[in-house]
């Protein structure tokens, strides 16, 4: 019998390990979950906005240089579930500033990725389209072919093409991004 582990099983798991491997990586110290989601009142929502909640932040943040990147996000889901929009554009934003974020499917799966994190050999393992293990990735497929093509319609992880930078065509209609007149 195959038992799927909850999002909420696979998060206490994860931070129970990091709680007995503090010894071996005291990092694991800083690691917290960024309690970003849940129903609210449309005017707790807001009021939690103007505190600086953003919807789409990652489940788990380790705030900890290794290697060549400056932290680690891990956007948690289990079974088929899939990143929403929001949380896909804020991985996309911390991989573009320097941090290393990643859609982690099932507890060992985390476990694994923030142990290589830790031991500098992260990109040793095989994600594909910011997703581990890789054959999680199919799940996204459809929305990450359009998440990585810019505006100019080339693939922006492949493309030199500055002007563009990826954004969409919606990113340059918004209002502050037109060119001054």
């Amino acid at each position: 019998m195959n038992i799927t582990e909850s999002e909420d099983q696979a998060q206490r798991l994860i931070f129970d390990w990091a709680r007995w491997q503090q010894g071996k990586y005291p990092q694991l110290k800083a690691m917290y979950h960024a309690a970003n989601e849940g129903k609210r009142s449309t005017r707790a929502g807001a009021e939690l906005k103007r505190q600086g909640m953003k919807p789409g932040v990652s489940d788990i943040c380790l705030p900890y240089a290794s290697g060549k990147y400056n932290n680690l996000y891990v956007e948690l889901k289990v079974g088929n579930g899939k990143a929403s929009d929001n949380q896909l554009k804020f991985v996309d934003m911390i991989n573009s500033i320097g941090g290393k974020a990643v859609v982690v499917y099932g507890s060992e799966a985390a476990i694994e990725l923030i142990t290589a994190y830790l031991e500098g050999t992260i990109d040793d393992l095989e994600i594909v389209s910011d997703t581990y293990p890789k054959e999680k990735a199919k799940i996204t497929e459809r929305v990450n072919k359009k998440r990585f093509i810019g505006f100019c319609g080339t693939d922006c992880r492949k493309c030199d093409n500055k002007g563009c930078q990826g954004r969409t065509v919606d990113d340059i209609l918004s209002p502050g991004l037109l060119p001054a007149t």
